[in-house]
């Protein structure tokens, strides 16, 4: 079994922080908007736990990529230009774009639904997600 990659690890551990970080949001009453390509946090029963703000500073950077994704996935789908999806509604054919052979789609969505990115064009955020890769032969592997 291939050893994972470090920055792939560390992702992982910060997408799981994360996750525990909007779940104890929700659960707080606070929502997040974007404004301006900034996250603003609303508080709708009242101010937050000092603990809750101290892990939200530390994950700010990361906090901050992870509304804005979600924000911009909101919105109605657009799918990547260079994608070329074939029938199932999955990528076929490497990125017409960049030639790249790595695909990402958001994990809420179904995989045929045909909402998938290139890896190189538009690095994935910090979320779950789904993966594809191409194949030499052009067949697709990955959780899709």
């Amino acid at each position: 079994m291939p050893k994972k990659r470090t920055g792939s690890i560390r992702r992982e551990r910060e997408a799981d922080q994360l996750a525990d970080l909007l779940a104890e949001a929700e659960r707080l009453g606070l929502r997040f908007v974007v404004a301006e390509e900034r996250p603003r946090l609303v508080a709708e029963r009242g101010a937050p736990p000092a603990g809750f703000l101290e892990r939200l500073q530390a994950m700010r950077e990361p906090l901050r990529d992870a509304v804005c994704a979600l924000e911009r996935l909101a919105r109605s789908p657009e799918p990547s230009p260079g994608v070329v999806l074939g029938g199932d509604g999955v990528p076929s054919l490497p990125c017409a774009t960049c030639g790249g052979r790595h695909f990402w789609a958001p994990a809420h969505r179904p995989a045929a639904f045909g909402l998938w990115y290139c890896d190189t064009c538009e690095p994935p955020p910090v979320l779950p997600l789904r993966r594809l890769s191409l194949g030499s032969q052009g067949r697709p592997s990955g959780n899709g």
